[in-house]
């Protein structure tokens, strides 16, 4: 048995003494005395002779009464206090059994005094089968006893007889009070029991729930938000393996940044750097590339992974021409902090990668790509000149007729010595698809819009938070 159910029963054992308890004081307190005392004036009309005695008989029930419930606080275990009260139950009928015993009539009707107390002991107190027929046997055995001492003739017999039936009655009477008494209360308990476990497993799942909140949160802080929604949404593990996918990897990096940062004041540096890291990072998550990582003046994103694009080349692309031409458009800014234009390069490539979450299981894991393709992008990025976009003979396959591009020539970039990489260089896209570079939010929540298409090639850029949508090109 575990702990909950040790626990469980526990609470169950400390709600059933609890119940007894109650039932003991009642009784004691708000029932056995008022009605035994008030019960003397039938004595007063029945047996007048005896009234004195009879009194004193009743007044006994009052200490006993007080003793009872003194006994009842001390005990705590439901054992002790089922035979405190069947042992009560005895006692007090004993005293009208005595008074039947001094009246010598078998047939009297204060029989009907031991149907109120049993009526009280074994009809509230939750007794088991054997310990119910032992209080009965308490209750009306000294009765019959004296039954059997006084009975005289056939007459008499009859009226016990009558008297017996009553009895009977009375007991069958307690006992299926008793078994309704009881169903209802194991009804109670499973109720309970259940509702227990409603309120447990409601709690776990919300204590589940704020730990996959603060997770999903602090990995917002590591992974691009594409990766985050898709942990979120059950599309990708954290602890999984990788997968291989067709991706295009686009390469970012400031034109001499180390020599500028040589030369000016850090703040400026700084403020330079955000900039343009902000506005890439808006740039790229706009077109649903994923941000690999960052490395110091530049980054490093890729398409069609998590998210599935069917025109993820394209969409680098188009990424690659806006960046630069938001770079332009904020010139003066640059010009002002970076004592020059800012100029930056970019290398795109297309092909397969390994994806997923690499690095250590216990400390640090990051969503990124692994493949040559990486690499070449990276390459491309270093040997082009400033401003410029260089594409690989996969990218210009692709998207050739979408985009103006020029051929550069066959490059021998480090790493790819085997073989010459056919360049191409992307001047400007054939389609319109820009939306204001001063707006790339949206307007209701505020959230980075995201292009789409649809099945008819349209462009339209959206956010994915409230599903405003806004037109903005029609297809080349």
């Amino acid at each position: 048995m575990n702990t909950t159910d040790n626990l469980s029963h526990l609470s169950d054992d400390l709600n059933r003494v609890t119940e007894i308890k109650g039932v003991i004081r009642v009784i004691a307190s708000k029932l056995t005395i008022p009605l035994f005392l008030l019960f003397w004036i039938a004595d007063l009309m029945y047996v007048p002779e005896f009234k004195w005695h009879f009194l004193f008989i009743r007044l006994m029930v009052i200490p006993l009464c007080f003793t009872v419930q003194y006994y009842s606080v001390k005990l705590n275990t439901e054992a002790s206090l089922k035979k405190l009260m069947i042992t009560t139950a005895v006692m007090t009928a004993s005293g009208i059994n005595l008074m039947i015993f001094l009246i010598s009539d078998p047939t009297t009707p204060y029989y009907a005094g031991l149907g109120m107390v049993a009526a009280g002991s074994l009809s509230f107190m939750p007794l088991s089968k054997k310990e119910f027929a032992i209080a009965g046997a308490g209750i009306y055995l000294p009765y019959y006893l004296i039954v059997l001492f006084k009975v005289g003739d056939l007459q008499e017999l009859y009226g016990v007889a009558i008297n017996s039936f009553f009895v009977c009655g009375s007991i069958l009477l307690c006992f299926v009070i008793r078994f309704f008494q009881e169903e209802l209360r194991i009804k109670e308990i499973d109720a309970r029991s259940t509702l227990k476990s409603e309120l447990i497993n409601r709690e776990k799942i919300i204590r589940q729930k704020t730990d996959e909140a603060v997770k999903l949160k602090s990995l917002s802080r590591q992974f691009s938000p594409q990766v985050v929604e898709s942990i979120r949404d059950g599309k990708i593990d954290i602890d999984s393996s990788g997968e291989r996918v067709e991706i295009c990897a686009i390469f970012v990096d400031i034109v001499n940044s180390t020599e500028h940062v040589n030369m000016i004041d850090k703040d400026k540096v700084e403020k330079v750097l955000t900039k343009f890291l902000d506005d890439s990072v808006k740039i790229l998550l706009k077109y649903d590339i994923t941000i690999d990582k960052f490395l110091g003046d530049g980054l490093l994103g890729f398409c069609n992974a998590p998210v599935k694009c069917s025109d993820f080349t394209s969409r680098v692309i188009f990424a690659g021409l806006e960046i630069r031409e938001k770079i332009r458009l904020d010139g003066e800014f640059y010009r002002k902090l970076w004592s020059s234009d800012l100029e930056i390069r970019v290398g795109i490539a297309k092909g397969s990668a390994n994806i997923g979450f690499y690095g250590s299981q216990k400390y640090y894991r990051c969503y990124t790509a692994i493949g040559s393709v990486v690499n070449l992008a990276s390459r491309l990025c270093s040997s082009a000149n400033a401003n410029q976009i260089l594409i690989d003979q996969g990218v210009f396959n692709v998207t050739q007729d979408n985009f103006k591009t020029n051929y550069v020539g066959t490059k021998n970039l480090k790493g790819f010595t085997t073989e010459s990489i056919h360049v191409y260089e992307v001047t400007e896209s054939l389609e319109s698809v820009f939306k204001s570079n001063d707006n790339m939010e949206c307007e209701a929540c505020g959230s980075l819009l995201s292009l789409e298409t649809d099945e008819k090639g349209h462009f339209s850029f959206s956010c994915k938070t409230c599903a405003v949508s806004e037109n903005n090109s029609s297809a080349a």
